[in-house]
């Protein structure tokens, strides 16, 4: 009896979900995202499914927002994005996070750029780049739109323990 539980036990720990981001898993109650990220008016506002975190990150001279999503009750993306007008520090940060995915997890397995849009031909451009690394997919966006927006994207290969 004692080593069913134990075994119980083992399935349900957090040990096997995979880590998306800092200390954030996937699977992850909410319950436990708010234990570890209490609300805070204007740095940690809680919504229905989501949670905002803001001032977590820093990347050069960009602060971006990060979002968790947590449908029904658990952890299964976090979403960091920096939305600024061009002419801004965008340009820098998005090669700041690019160059520090490429050092971390060296090439990505899929770079794709969409058709240049018709403002600035040489400057505007959709990029999707993906890094698979173990069990966590990594989706950085480029240039989304006119205000140079970036987005990077951690969300987990497979499902977990937790029924994700």
């Amino acid at each position: 009896m004692r080593y069913w539980l134990a075994a119980c036990a083992a399935i349900a720990t957090p040990v096997q979900a995979q880590t998306l981001w800092q200390q954030i898993y996937a699977g992850m109650p909410d319950t436990e995202l708010r234990s570890r990220y209490p609300a805070e008016k204007g740095r940690v506002e809680y919504h229905d499914g989501w949670t905002e975190l803001k001032g977590f990150v820093q990347v050069g001279s960009c602060k971006p927002d990060v979002s968790v999503s947590h449908p029904q009750g658990v952890v299964t993306k976090v979403k960091i994005e920096k939305i600024a007008m061009a002419g801004m520090f965008t340009k820098t940060c998005e090669a700041q996070v690019y160059s520090g995915l490429l050092a971390k997890y060296g090439d990505p397995i899929s770079q794709e750029s969409d058709k240049e849009n018709f403002l600035n031909a040489s400057e505007w451009k959709n990029r999707k780049t993906i890094w698979i690394i173990d069990d966590l997919t990594i989706t950085l966006e480029r240039g989304l739109d006119m205000h140079q927006s970036w987005k990077l994207n951690y969300e987990s290969s497979k499902r977990t323990a937790t029924g994700l």
